[in-house]
């Protein structure tokens, strides 16, 4: 199973309101809706969104982000749930199950009273909701794969910005019920304390997959693309095929703002290291960019961090 369900959610945070907009998407065997490939049996789910926090984002995390789960009646009660949540400037997942000796017993929606909460840490270490990282757009994926029936296997993990930012082992999520499994991801925007000024998220690009899904992909010569800033007078990128930056690949020259659109050709750059003298980047690793900026009297900024992963498509032959 493969979704990708068309949307461009803006979740909207009014001064000390928790929020609005929210999207289900149902499938399998769940019981409410019209589920995508009704009557199938998930166990394994992956899910990707990509999330932008408004410049100047304040207030640190919402708690809720997206969730996955087992509905096992038109009650809307859940055998378990994956939730990633808000864990301070960083992400979490805090598993949930609904099961006790093979019966769900819970009885609706949220039932907190009858939730077994199977652990919340390690929270990630990825600061999406600080300031620093607001303005841009971030990959957040995450996987749930239930318990075989009656063992303790039951795993999880959550990728941000293309890197593993926690996991969760050995769980018991659903004991020896079968009937139902993963048949929902719910993407969310509630925010239990409220936001301290009104402000805006974004949501985009949603997939539901049965394999790893990664981030988007782009061509062997992609575009990058800088956010404004009234101070720049030029900007510089760099492209690396690891995370850490080991393996710088290609490095622009100074480019005035313009649009804030640099295509990495050898005509605006040069391709460095492993792909010294080519003109475009190979399909394989995953890319990952830095970018720094000169203001109009001449100093540079420090190099960002290395984020913005992406792929490159393979050609057909």
């Amino acid at each position: 199973m493969t979704e990708s369900p068309q949307m461009r959610a803006r979740p909207f945070y009014a001064k000390g309101q928790q929020g609005i907009g929210n999207r289900k998407i149902v499938f399998g065997d769940s019981p409410i809706g019209r589920p995508l490939r009704k009557g199938e049996h998930f166990e394994d789910v992956y899910w990707r969104i990509y999330v932008k926090h408004q410049s100047g984002w304040t207030g640190g995390s919402p708690a809720k982000m997206s969730r996955a789960t087992g509905f096992v009646s038109n009650r809307w009660n859940q055998a378990f749930i994956l939730h990633v949540w808000g864990a301070g400037d960083a992400l979490t997942l805090d598993p949930v199950s609904g099961v006790r000796n093979g019966q769900v017993v819970t009885t609706q929606y949220n039932d907190f009273g009858n939730f077994k909460w199977l652990g919340n840490s390690p929270k990630g270490n990825f600061p999406i909701h600080n300031t620093e990282q607001s303005g841009r757009w971030v990959c957040v994926e995450a996987r749930l794969k239930l318990n075989t029936s009656g063992q303790k296997d039951g795993y999880a993990a959550l990728w941000v910005d293309g890197r593993l930012d926690t996991e969760r082992k050995n769980m018991d999520f659903r004991g020896t019920y079968v009937e139902h499994t993963i048949n929902a991801v719910l993407l969310e925007a509630y925010w239990n304390q409220g936001s301290p000024v009104d402000q805006y998220r974004w949501y985009d690009d949603f997939v539901v997959s049965t394999k790893p899904i990664g981030p988007l992909t782009a061509s062997g010569n992609p575009v990058l693309i800088k956010i404004p800033r009234e101070d720049c007078a030029a900007w510089q990128a760099e492209i690396s095929a690891d995370p850490q930056g080991q393996q710088i690949v290609w490095t622009s020259l100074p480019t005035p703002p313009g649009d804030g659109r640099l295509t990495a050709t050898s005509k605006a750059g040069t391709f460095a290291g492993m792909l010294s003298g080519k003109t475009v980047l190979p399909s394989g690793p995953t890319y990952f960019c830095r970018a720094r900026q000169q203001n109009k009297a001449g100093a540079w900024s420090d190099w960002s961090g290395w984020h913005q992963p992406f792929v490159v498509e393979r050609q057909s032959r």
